[in-house]
C-alpha cells in the first residue's frame, strides 16, 4: 500500500501516478501530515453532537430537510435502508467558505425545547468553526488533484457530509450487516478521512472485515492520509477514462463509526459534456443540478 500513497507535495508532479491509480484501484490516498490535528478536532466535535439529546440533534434537522443539517436512517441502497447511519450535511462557496443555509448547532437556543442551550450544546462552540478548516483544507487538496489530471473546472459546489455509523447490535447485523450500502457517489470527487471506531465509549483500532470496501476490498486510511475517489460526474465528463469508484461500508458487532465526506461537485448551472458512458440517471444535455437532483430521488426515502 504504502507504493500507492502520495506525499502532498508531490501531487503536481504525478498526474499520470494518480490516474493509473484512480484506474487500477478507484482511489488514491494522499499523504499530509498537517491534516491530522484537525481531523482530531473534528472527531471531537461530532463525539459532542452524538452527545447530545435525540430532541436536541433534531433542532438541526430543517422541515424541507433538502440535504441540510442533521438525518438519520433516511438513506436506501439495493432496497435496504442505512438504518444506522446518520448525516450532517453543510456547505462550502467556491472560495470555501460557510453559507447562510447551513445549519449549526452551536448557534442554537431551541426555545421549544428549553430557555437556554444544554451543556451539551454549549460544548459545541467550536463545531462550526472545526468542520470548516478541516473540510476547506481537504477541498484544496482535491482541487489540486483534478486541476493535475486535467479536470479542473472554474467553480466548484462542495457538500459536506458528516458521517455517524450507530452501535450494531446483533439484531442489527441480522438483519442487514452493511451500514452503508453497495453505491458510487455522483460528485466529482470525493474526499474522505480515516475512520474511527468507538466500543463501550472507548476509542478502539479498525474492526477487520469491517469499514469501508472500495470494489470489494477493505480500505483502511492511514492517520496521516487522506483518500479521494471518482464520482459519477468525472466519469461522465471523461466519457469514461475513469471509472466511479463502486463503495460500500461493512458493519461491525457492537461498533460507533465517525467519518466524514467531502464532495467538489460543478455547480448546478454546469452541462455535463456530451459522453457514452451508460448511467441510470443522465441523459445527455443535463445540468449537474438536474443529475444530482435525480441521484438523490433515487437514494433517499
Amino acid at each position: 500500500m504504502e507504493n500507492n500513497i502520495i506525499p502532498y507535495e508531490d501531487i503536481k508532479s504525478s498526474s499520470l501516478k494518480i490516474i493509473e491509480l484512480l484506474r487500477e484501484f478507484g482511489y488514491i490516498i494522499i499523504r499530509y501530515p498537517a491534516i491530522t490535528e484537525m481531523i482530531t478536532h473534528y472527531r471531537f466535535s461530532m463525539i459532542n453532537f452524538m452527545s447530545l439529546s435525540e430532541d436536541e440533534r433534531m433542532t438541526c434537522t430543517p422541515e424541507d430537510f433538502d440535504r441540510r443539517g442533521w438525518s438519520y436512517g433516511k438513506e436506501i441502497f439495493n432496497g435496504k435502508t442505512d438504518s444506522k447511519k446518520g448525516s450532517y450535511y453543510a456547505f462550502l462557496d467556491n472560495n470555501g467558505d460557510d453559507v447562510a443555509e447551513n445549519i449549526w448547532p452551536s448557534e442554537l437556543c431551541s426555545p421549544g425545547l428549553q430557555s437556554e442551550p444544554s451543556d451539551q450544546i454549549s460544548n459545541l462552540e467550536n463545531f462550526k468553526e472545526n468542520i470548516l478548516e478541516l473540510s476547506k483544507t481537504i477541498t484544496v487538496v482535491q482541487k489540486e488533484i483534478l486541476k493535475t489530471i486535467g479536470y479542473n473546472l472554474e467553480s466548484y459546489n462542495t457538500t459536506l457530509r458528516m458521517l455517524y455509523y450507530g452501535k450494531v447490535l446483533e439484531d442489527d447485523y441480522l438483519e442487514n450487516n452493511y451500514w452503508c450500502g453497495l453505491h458510487k457517489d455522483h460528485s466529482y470527487l470525493t474526499g474522505l478521512i480515516p475512520d474511527l471506531y468507538i466500543k463501550n465509549n472507548n476509542q478502539i483500532e479498525k474492526v477487520d472485515n469491517s469499514g469501508l470496501f472500495i470494489r470489494g476490498i477493505s480500505v483502511t486510511i492511514p492517520e496521516d492520509c487522506l483518500a479521494f475517489q471518482v464520482g459519477e460526474t468525472l466519469e461522465l465528463a471523461s466519457n469514461g477514462a475513469v471509472s466511479a469508484t463502486e463503495h460500500y461500508v461493512k458493519k461491525a458487532l457492537g461498533c460507533e463509526r465517525i467519518t466524514l465526506a467531502i464532495f467538489l461537485s460543478p455547480e448546478s448551472d454546469y452541462v455535463i459534456p456530451e459522453n457514452k458512458v451508460e448511467n441510470d440517471r443522465y441523459i445527455n444535455g443535463m445540468t449537474y443540478g438536474q443529475f444530482a437532483n435525480a441521484s438523490f430521488k433515487k437514494y433517499y426515502s
